[in-house]
């Protein structure tokens, strides 16, 4: 009988049903936020992603105008120079010619004259810009996001709605001729 008239028997009884409420509001809260965390992070390592592959791209643009705007320079000598900064990303293309399959486009723009062409014609690719001057040299590349293999960028977010398919990174340098 003096068991029962303690109080702290009831406030304990209410404190311990009260922390299991909490403990499934809590866990119900859990179970609402981590899709969205989850999706949150995945995105925030894709867009990683796409900005190396983005600034391989720009600087393989300038590294191939660098070339290119040297005397006596061929197309084939700045295919090379750009093949050789986009190999770091396993983005391999045909530098003596074209065709449909690459991953890589690259087009080269001398004195606003003449544009010669490597790698995959298929991909949209447009030189950003205005019309050269005759002494302007101008070169582009363009890089299909993704691929089969998942590469350059993992296509993460497409079950989510978001694809990188059929989309391409473009990156344009401008120089004067030596």
């Amino acid at each position: 009988m003096h068991a029962l008239n303690r109080p702290e028997l009831s406030d304990r009884s209410r404190r311990r049903r009260q922390l299991i409420g909490r403990r499934g509001a809590v866990t119900l809260e859990v179970i609402l936020a981590l899709p969205s965390l989850l999706i949150a992070t995945i995105a925030v390592f894709e867009f990683g992603f796409i900005m190396l592959v983005h600034q391989a791209v720009t600087a393989a643009a300038v590294e191939g105008v660098r070339e290119a705007a040297k005397d006596q320079s061929t197309t084939a000598a700045t295919a090379l120079e750009v093949k050789q900064i986009l190999g770091i990303h396993q983005l391999i293309f045909f530098t003596n010619g074209t065709n449909s399959t690459d991953d890589v486009r690259l087009l080269v723009e001398r004195f606003g004259l003449t544009t010669e062409e490597r790698g995959n014609i298929t991909l949209r690719c447009s030189a950003q810009g205005g019309t050269l001057q005759p002494s302007q040299i101008r070169v582009t590349v363009c890089v299909r996001m993704t691929n089969s293999d998942g590469r350059p960028v993992p296509n993460w977010l497409r079950s989510f709605g978001f694809s990188l398919t059929g989309r391409t990174l473009e990156a344009s340098a401008l120089t004067t001729a030596e």
